[in-house]
């Protein structure tokens, strides 16, 4: 849990220490991964998070109004809510009926491989094209001409 939001549960005398949520403090990305991998649901107002969530086929519920992530909800993987509705839809998720949507197109982990072959691919379909060459002499002539 970020510093910030423990702050404001303190502040404001919530505590989460009775229920099943388990509250963790902050983790590096790679622990966040996992976290996030073997999570039955993500709650998070985080951009990044919607992604790796549905990535993993976790379900992620998003206490936004609005997300830069739209294909996320496309896919059905990610629900924008209000912070009203926090328990209600966490217990859907969590009695098994919400979906875990799908991965989107392209987020197959083979990026790297399409790159490098379309690389190739416009390597070898210029390699074939004539490359126009400047002679020397014509270079030093039109040279000579623009700085007289």
């Amino acid at each position: 849990m970020h510093p910030r939001t423990r702050a404001r549960l303190t502040e404001f005398g919530i505590s989460l220490g009775d229920s099943k949520i388990t509250i963790l403090d902050p983790v590096g990305y790679h622990d966040s991964l996992a976290l996030t991998q073997s999570a039955r649901c993500v709650v998070t107002d985080s951009g990044g998070l919607q992604e790796e969530s549905t990535f993993f086929k976790t379900p992620c519920l998003t206490l936004r109004p609005n997300t830069e992530r739209p294909v996320t909800i496309t896919v059905g993987s990610n629900r924008l809510i209000k912070t009203h509705e926090v328990f209600e839809r966490l217990d859907e998720v969590l009695r098994g009926s919400e979906t875990l949507g799908q991965i989107p197109e392209f987020w197959d982990g083979s990026t790297a491989e399409r790159v490098v072959q379309a690389l190739i691919e416009y390597k070898d379909a210029t390699a074939a094209a004539p490359v126009p060459v400047r002679h020397a002499a014509t270079s030093a002539r039109s040279a000579a001409v623009a700085h007289s």
